[in-house]
């Protein structure tokens, strides 16, 4: 799809969701919103961060959570992907540490950060955390797995991604190597193998071909036999699509 085609469909979107809010809420003002195109002090987060911090609290350890340090670190980073912490204590608060060890808890928590890998430190006149290199984390989650096994909050993050259209990222494109077409009580779901969170849903079953086919053109689409036959595991409940 060409950018003039992708921005007309993204204003189109757009506007059936606001014609929506609108219906809901007739009498909105939207002066008690915080709109991104008329208020400041927005940032760029990824709309995956809140399964990006669940898999980095999984994996710091029991006690010793890193999502909200994580995710301080993002409401303060430029497009460079760099931070400059001048201000140990104040990071530490908006992190959610408070009391006298409170920059010593964050600063374990920051610890945590550099060893799964996520981030990279350099020390400064202001601390051992004064600067901050921030990787990209579906790629460090990525390399984090390959020595795990893909569990529910992994497949959570993929399928995710394939949602909002970051499908492109290497790590998705093993969970939609075979997809599945099965019928749920409202129309039929397009699924991956590892999971029955669906990708996408449709009225009818052709439909619902046709958007995996034009998803992902590369994947075997398997459509069930017999209702209520769906066991990803027995081939002979499927058909080839």
């Amino acid at each position: 799809m060409d950018d003039n085609k992708q921005r007309k469909l993204g204003r189109g979107i757009a506007d059936r969701r606001k014609r929506l809010r609108d219906n809901l809420w007739p009498s909105l003002n939207e002066d008690a919103l915080w709109l991104r195109k008329t208020r400041v002090g927005f940032t760029t987060i990824p709309r995956t961060i809140t399964l990006i911090g669940r898999i980095l609290d999984q994996m710091s350890g029991k006690g010793s959570p890193v999502s909200g340090t994580y995710l301080t670190l993002w409401c303060w980073v430029f497009d460079e992907g760099f931070v400059e912490i001048r201000t140990p204590r104040e990071f530490a608060y908006e992190s959610g540490f408070a009391g006298p060890r409170a920059e010593a808890t964050w600063r374990t928590r920051m610890r945590k950060l550099e060893e799964l890998g996520i981030v990279s430190v350099k020390a400064g006149l202001a601390g051992d955390f004064q600067y901050v290199l921030m990787y990209d984390p579906i790629k460090v989650i990525q390399t984090l797995y390959e020595s795990r096994s893909q569990d529910l909050a992994f497949q959570s993050l993929m399928h995710r991604l394939i949602q909002i259209g970051a499908d492109d990222e290497p790590a998705v494109q093993g969970t939609t190597n075979n997809l599945f077409i099965t019928e749920t009580g409202s129309g039929f779901a397009v699924e991956p193998a590892q999971s029955d969170a669906p990708l996408s849903t449709h009225n009818t079953q052709e439909e619902a071909i046709a958007w995996a086919k034009s998803k992902f053109p590369a994947s075997k689409l398997h459509v069930a036999r017999v209702r209520q036959l769906i066991n990803k595991r027995l081939p002979d409940h499927w058909r080839q699509a």
